[in-house]
């Protein structure tokens, strides 16, 4: 578990060092982005599971919360501590499925409310 802890913890930054530094400006909304590390880190994590229906669900989650991430950290090295702080906190530890359904569901409430927006200004209705 540890090993693959480790792992998760190079993919996501490997992911977050391919991105620009000076690319992020001043964003933060929240600055408590807790949740949304440990979403972005849980579904990174579950992208590797052995069910591949876990798997496609956790790689369409994660680029919705590394989004949101680099839209809400302060900057860039933020954004790299933040992971790694979680990182650490999260190493070792069971995945919950109660914390994993709530980061699921929030990506599929914001999806559906996209898809009713969209749908009604394809209506013209207000």
């Amino acid at each position: 578990m540890m090993l693959r802890s480790f792992r998760v913890l190079l993919v996501s930054l490997s992911i977050l060092s391919a991105v620009p530094a000076g690319a992020q400006t001043s964003y933060s909304l929240d600055p408590d982005i807790s949740w949304d590390v440990r979403c972005f880190l849980l579904a990174s994590q579950l992208a590797n599971d052995s069910d591949p229906q876990v798997k496609e669900r956790a790689r369409r989650i994660a680029p919705f919360f590394f989004g949101r991430l680099t839209a809400r950290a302060d900057s860039h090295a933020d954004l790299v501590k933040r992971v790694l702080e979680a990182s650490k906190d999260m190493a070792g530890k069971r995945i919950e499925p109660v914390e994993v359904n709530s980061c699921g569901a929030f990506v599929a409430g914001v999806t559906k409310h996209l898809a009713i927006e969209t749908d009604r200004q394809k209506t013209g209705a207000e």
